[in-house]
């Protein structure tokens, strides 16, 4: 038996389906055998660098990849660099253009692909497919005696290659994995009310006209993927809710679900989860002390945090309504403090881990961070001075000596350090009465969405505010120079992670948070809400979007928010255990099972 998984995403982390894949392959290679699965991906050298170990091929495949040289296709062989160690081809196509007209004839002929106007950003992933098929029908007949063939192709992207196998009626079993549909992703994008059209066109038994798809130019991609959904011997989608839109869409139910799963350590318990986070909780507070102490006081040991992360979809990813319903809470808790109700925070700091173009980070945010370090530095050096001078004190019998009540601090701290506080103190209050920044990097944009919604909501990180706000718009990482941490040990600090999204198949933010022991918000229209909404409740919980308007949804997101944050210490602590509890449903060891049976059902059905 041989498994060929083909994605773009192979050693090519553009998106979430690089998660899916680099995740689950050791499962498949500990279920299968490492000999027996081969994963085809794109080359990009920039890439592939940091993952991928290059290896010399046998002589068979040294053979096969000079034929394909010779067709302008260039295979580089060897092993992708996570646990297993899975054997990975990675394909570059960029002398392989000259068959580009010949090979969109082909699939307008047998498939009705229509690609005749179609631009870069289709053509490449259309002979780069088709080049995988190619070099699948090759290794393919170097193992006469395998029984077994599967070749599981994920999105549209690897879809020429799924239709050549079936060009060339070649034994393989197919099985083909949408993770978005582009007609989907484009009508969400535009503003479309996509659930409304796809449950309304369902109900009447009517699908998405296909010449439809060409109002939005994407009617190349549309076709591709109809064309492999309809083909394949197994389609299968992500969640319940790809799965309608699939039946809407491309015009095909899922044969299958496959849900995305996450790697969970083995034999970690919450004791240790809760160690890691307190630690981390340490050097956040370091950052937030050092971005808000020069402009006014804020005791950082009694704040909420919160995060929203993500791609930089303003729609889609539900970033507008959790700018709303931040605005709502801040003019909520406002109020509750000007009618004195008590609190048990004194501030709520809410993060924005969304990439966006940055110029660099912002001057004044570095500066601070430098100055808060150099305070940090001199207080080290004290104490260690202080320390040596109180064994002194102690070993000489001086330690009896009551100090002057005139003099008690010259007792403890040395002119050297008393005369450097006088002056970082002058330096570090030069801010005091201004904002800080609303982002911690300066943007190329000056018209960012984010921005822009914040200011318009009133969250401006003024002084009375009770919802400050930070964005951090860069991949996290412990080189950056600010929290010098990376993403996942980073949420783990944090008390709420919100993701309120429109369009979202299936939503690897929020188990990525549960994971972490951070209790989690998403919607009923992420294929992850949609799932664990049917577990019991507590820890992860999902706000209704389907069929609600925006008012609705933030009024009931800022409810939730604010229930949340006035957790006690107790409640805290079993939301957060819950939330890691529901986390194990989604667990590689147990969803990798769905994979298994697909790859099952499609040798049975290649063989009726």
């Amino acid at each position: 038996m041989k498994l060929f998984e083909i994605s773009y995403e192979v050693c090519n982390k553009v998106g979430g389906i690089y998660t899916v894949l680099k995740t689950k392959a050791p499962y498949i290679v500990e279920h299968y055998g490492r000999e027996n699965y081969i994963m085809l991906g794109f080359y990009n050298p920039k890439l592939a660098i940091a993952e991928f170990n290059e290896k010399t091929p046998d002589t068979e495949l040294s053979k096969i990849f000079d034929e394909l040289k010779s067709n302008g296709i260039e295979c580089h062989y060897g092993e992708w660099l996570l646990n297993g160690y899975p054997h990975v081809i990675l394909l570059d196509i960029k002398n392989f253009w000259k068959e580009r007209d010949k090979i969109k004839a082909m699939l307008w002929k047998f498939y009705k692909v229509d690609s005749l106007f179609s631009s870069y950003e289709f053509d490449e992933p259309l002979l780069w497919g088709f080049a995988c098929g190619m070099l699948i029908e090759k290794l393919y007949k170097i193992f006469p005696n395998e029984d077994k063939f599967i070749a599981h192709f994920h999105e549209w992207l690897s879809g020429a290659g799924l239709l050549y196998l079936k060009m060339q009626n070649l034994p393989v079993a197919t099985v083909f994995t949408t993770h978005a549909t582009i007609i989907g992703r484009t009508l969400a994008n535009r503003g479309i009310d996509l659930y409304g059209k796809i449950y309304e066109g369902l109900s009447k038994g009517q699908t998405f006209p296909i010449e439809e798809s060409k109002k939005f130019g994407i009617a190349d991609k549309h076709a591709m993927e109809i064309a492999s959904a309809t083909n394949a011997d197994v389609f299968s989608t992500v969640s319940e809710v790809t799965g309608k839109e699939a039946e809407y869409f491309l015009h095909k139910k899922p044969d299958i679900i496959l849900p995305n799963g996450i790697d969970i350590e083995p034999g970690i318990t919450i004791d240790e989860i809760t160690i890691r986070r307190r630690e981390n909780r340490k050097i956040m507070r370091k950052f937030l002390n050092a971005y808000f102490l020069r402009y006014y006081n804020i005791d950082t040991n009694r704040i909420r945090s919160i995060f929203i992360s993500g791609r930089y979809e303003f729609r889609n990813k539900g970033i507008d309504l959790f700018i709303k319903a931040l605005g709502n809470l801040n003019r909520k808790l406002k109020e509750a403090k000007e009618n004195n109700e008590r609190l048990n925070f004194d501030a709520v700091i809410a993060f924005f881990f969304i990439p966006s173009d940055v110029k660099g980070e912002n001057l004044m945010v570095m500066k601070n961070v430098m100055i808060y370090e150099n305070i940090e530095s001199i207080v080290d050096n004290e104490i260690l001075v202080m320390k040596n001078k109180i064994i002194s004190n102690i070993v000489s019998g001086k330690i009896n000596k009551m100090p002057d009540e005139t003099n008690k601090y010259a007792q403890f701290f040395s002119y050297e350090f008393i005369n450097a506080c006088r002056d970082i103190f002058a330096h570090f209050d030069e801010l005091r009465g201004q904002e800080p920044p609303l982002s911690a990097f300066d943007l190329r944009s000056e018209n960012d969405a984010i921005l822009k919604s914040l200011k318009a909501d009133g969250l401006e990180n003024k002084e009375e505010d009770v919802v400050k706000v930070i964005n951090y718009p860069v991949y996290l990482s412990p080189r950056d120079m600010f929290i010098n941490l990376d993403y996942n040990t980073a949420i783990s600090a944090f008390d709420i992670g919100i993701f309120p999204s429109y369009y979202e198949p299936w939503g690897y933010t929020p188990l990525e948070a549960a994971k972490q022991g951070v209790i989690t918000i998403t919607t009923d229209l992420a294929g992850f809400g949609n799932f664990i909404e049917k577990k019991d409740g507590g820890g992860i919980y999902v706000v209704q979007r389907m069929g609600k308007d925006d008012e609705y949804v933030v009024e009931n997101l800022t409810k939730k928010i604010l229930e949340i944050l006035n957790f006690s210490d107790d409640e805290r602590v079993k939301a957060r255990m819950r939330a890691r509890e529901l986390a194990t449903f989604c667990d590689w060891k147990i969803l990798v099972n769905n994979y298994f049976a697909a790859h099952r059902m499609a040798m049975e059905n290649m063989n009726k």
